[in-house]
């Protein structure tokens, strides 16, 4: 079941510990999403604050086994980026009012 994790009252996010720690697990396992962890690291530094957090724009169950995650960047001009993880990294998401 696929949805989008906003409204107008909350919205859902990864910060940046997690993101990498997401990216790391899809590369290792090989699975259809991932980043350039490089790219994640280059992301990090741009916002210059490991506190950031990252708004989840679309989630799904993903093979029934797996978080299908699209992750807004911050940087005008790139495109959001999808990571596939492990559904027990779904504790890592965590909800904001705004």
């Amino acid at each position: 079941m696929a949805k989008t994790i906003y409204n107008n009252k909350a919205i859902q996010y990864v910060d940046a510990i997690n993101l990498k720690r997401m990216n790391r697990d899809a590369i290792i396992r090989k699975r259809n999403r991932s980043v350039d962890p490089t790219y994640i690291l280059a992301l990090i530094k741009s916002h210059d604050n490991i506190n950031t957090k990252f708004p989840i724009l679309f989630s799904m169950i993903h093979n029934d086994k797996e978080l299908r995650l699209q992750i807004e960047t911050g940087v005008e001009g790139i495109e959001p980026i999808w990571i596939d993880c492990d559904i027990k990294y779904g504790k890592f998401i965590k909800t904001m009012e705004v």
